[in-house]
């Protein structure tokens, strides 16, 4: 095959090197923390490779040049992608009885969408989410695809791609400033949209963009822009080191290694040692089949985990099924449909990829959509609909029937009621221990306060006087006039509370609302606020500014009181998990093929990452200890640390029970246990005192 004047051999021995430390990585993170940056490594050279692509062909107008480009583009992706999504999705279907993340993945993925499939869906691209997703690694693809959608224009309109004598100056100020653009958005975004800043393309332009710069910024030969020399020994030394640093230093590493690549890439254009290491044989053809490495290495990883799993024994075997289906598919899929032209007329290219990913996705919707993917599945499953922990002994611990009862009294959906109503029941059924002196517990909230019922009833069985109220779907306290009556019924039990805090001669209202479904950014923003309706990142942060306010204003009306707030802060949402837990039960009932995971499952084995958590919730903190800070009555209770016990898991399981009726809601288990906690830190704040008597409870 002849190869371009501008190709360089050591380059595609720097691409196994950035492959060979994402498989590294992705079989086991503590071996490469920072492996997973052979993909920076990818978009700085695949920046470089397109640009020289396109300096070496001249184009008679913006259809030519586009139309070219785009044939290449399909003519060198499409092929193995189509063939891999396929042939995966089979085999997912195969050992998975819940395939449809994986699947709708896939198909987004043949679109060059998969990363806004997966960005939408908010995951956590390091978290256990991932691992069971065969596509999940297909967002680079479509990172670089949407970046493909520009860069010819961009190209064209500074008049480089047409050969202007100032278009090569205007194509560097050009990419400069947008990347500069970019840079700044993934510095800024990292912090607190990291899901945004990890798989979107304009955060990302930069490191494609520094490919392209060093390039235009090099060449033509003797007319480059002149570079300091840098030792290239020592440059492969700290790339190589950047691999070694841990995942916390994420966006300073990523910086680093575009650096150290563009340097590398400038620094290697001369003979050196070091270029004819990564020039040797064996390199240069694992950096040819790269691509289709990259493809297969998750679906043979992926597959495994749901099925014999990843041992140090079993890695040998799996890292020769990668090699053998990478080569495969170079020789006989991405080589025969790279060279050869797809028909007589070369413009029918575009059509005839168009179609293929069109079939491919038409054969998968059913499969997802229509579950045709239970006739594949190989297994068992339990025809049943219970939780997770069905398959973990013993079963979750449920309310007792007068429990129910009490938790049904006092807990609100959408019906209005009256101000007397209200009143009459608050009195009636949701105030325990009326008479018994002591400062007054309440607990108030939407779903979250009903799923912890079990914290009110057990202080209620102490002999403290405990009011409890659930108005579902409705933050407390209510930050402006919304939808289904929340904020006058909201604002009706803030009354009442007054009212019998002053009678009881103080009190602890302690809020527990889902603040990250009313208040994130991600995930179930509630569309029921009429101030700010649209669910927009803007109306987001209107409502929890309005939401401080409240906060404010209740804290005020409650030191009158003699009373005291206490915000229970976000709590885990364990939604992936949620969304599967079918799936997770299956893996822990033994299967055919799983011989050595069926039998080992454990709780401990499940939960959501704690710094995903952080990251969804850090604006929603950030207005509660500002509030905190300011008014001395009012306390914010952080629960993820004794939730996410090793500091960096938040477990859904407490031993073989588990804590959660769903993604976010406590079972009667998950109350209690907070309970436990929760005491303590009210006690440390001298917010719940000693019981002077017990009464009897019925």
């Amino acid at each position: 095959m002849l190869r371009s004047p501008s190709y360089r051999s050591e380059i595609d021995g720097l691409r196994a090197l950035a492959v060979i430390a994402v498989i590294i990585n992705h079989f086991n993170g503590s071996l490469l923390p920072s492996g997973y940056l052979g993909v920076d490594i990818f978009f700085v050279i695949s920046g470089y490779v397109i640009t020289a692509s396109l300096s070496n062909r001249t184009s008679t107008g913006l259809a030519d040049l586009v139309g070219g480009f785009y044939i290449r583009r399909i003519k060198r992706l499409i092929p193995v992608l189509v063939v891999f999504v396929l042939v995966t999705s089979l085999f997912v279907c195969l050992f998975d009885p819940y395939p449809a993340l994986s699947l709708n993945t896939g198909i987004a993925s043949l679109f060059g969408l998969s990363n806004l499939y997966l960005w939408l869906q908010a995951t956590d691209y390091f978290g256990a989410a991932t691992q069971l997703n065969a596509f999940t690694h297909t967002w680079s693809l479509g990172v670089e695809e949407q970046f493909y959608l520009i860069f010819p224009g961009i190209g064209w309109l500074t008049g480089w791609a047409g050969k202007s004598p100032s278009g090569r100056r205007n194509l560097i100020v050009g990419m400069a400033v947008l990347s500069a653009l970019s840079l700044v958005s993934f510095i800024v975004l990292y912090t607190r949209q990291q899901a945004a800043a990890y798989f979107l393309m304009p955060p990302r332009f930069w490191e494609i963009g520094a490919g392209c710069l060093i390039f235009l910024c090099q060449s033509p030969p003797g007319q480059g822009l002149p570079t300091p020399r840098m030792a290239p020994i020592l440059l492969t030394a700290a790339l190589i080191g950047t691999l070694f640093l841990p995942l916390a230093n994420g966006r300073a590493a990523t910086i680093l290694m575009v650096l150290l690549t563009a340097a590398w890439i400038i620094q290697l254009r001369t003979d050196s040692p070091t270029r004819r290491g990564f020039s040797q044989p064996t390199l240069v053809w694992i950096g040819l089949i790269s691509y289709s490495l990259y493809l297969w290495h998750w679906a043979v990883l992926v597959i495994s985990r749901q099925t014999i799993g990843i041992h140090w024994w079993s890695f040998p075997f799996q890292a020769a099924i990668m090699v053998l289906l990478a080569a495969a598919s170079y020789r006989w899929v991405e080589t025969p449909f790279r060279r050869k032209a797809w028909s007589r007329t070369e413009q029918r290219t575009v059509p005839y990829g168009l179609s293929a990913v069109l079939g491919a996705a038409l054969l998968l919707m059913p499969l997802s959509r229509w579950q045709w993917s239970r006739f594949l599945f190989t297994g068992t499953k339990d025809a049943g609909e219970d939780r997770i922990a069905r398959h973990l002994k013993p079963a979750v611990t449920p309310l007792t029937a007068a429990e129910k009862q009490r938790q049904a009294n006092c807990t609100f959906s959408t019906q209005l009621l009256s101000k007397q109503t209200l009143l009459d029941t608050s009195r009636r059924l949701c105030l325990a221990n009326a008479d018994q002196a002591g400062p007054l517990i309440a607990l108030v909230g939407d779903s979250h306060a009903e799923a912890a019922f079990p914290i009110a009833d057990a202080l209620a069985k102490e002999g403290r006087s405990v009011f409890f109220m659930a108005r579902l779907g409705c933050v407390f306290p209510g930050q402006g006039e919304a939808n289904q009556g929340c904020y006058g019924q909201t604002q009706e039990t803030a009354a009442f509370l007054i009212d019998n805090i002053r009678k009881h001669g103080g009190g602890v209202v302690i809020v527990d609302s889902f603040l990250q479904g009313h208040f994130g950014y991600e995930g179930h923003m509630r569309h029921q606020f009429q101030a700010h309706p649209s669910g927009d990142r803007r109306s987001v942060e209107k409502n929890l500014a309005d939401y401080e306010k409240a906060l404010d204003q209740l804290a005020t009306n409650l030191r009158t009181v003699n009373g005291k707030l206490v915000i229970i802060g976000p709590k885990p949402d364990h939604e992936y998990y949620a969304a599967r837990r079918e799936a997770v039960s299956a893996r822990c009932n033994r299967q055919w093929f799983t011989p050595f995971e069926g039998t080992q499952c454990r709780g401990d084995q499940f939960g959501t990452d704690k710094s995903a958590i952080l990251e969804r919730t850090g604006a929603i903190a950030d207005v509660l200890k500002s509030v905190s800070s300011r008014q001395d009555n009012v306390y914010v209770y952080d629960p993820l640390p004794w939730l996410c016990r090793d500091g960096k898991t938040c477990q859904i399981f407490l031993g073989d029970q588990s804590l959660y009726l769903d993604s976010n809601h406590f079972s009667k288990l998950g109350a209690l246990h907070l309970l436990v906690d929760l005491r303590r830190f009210l006690q440390a704040k001298a917010l719940l005192p000693a019981v002077l008597a017990t009464p009897a409870r019925p």
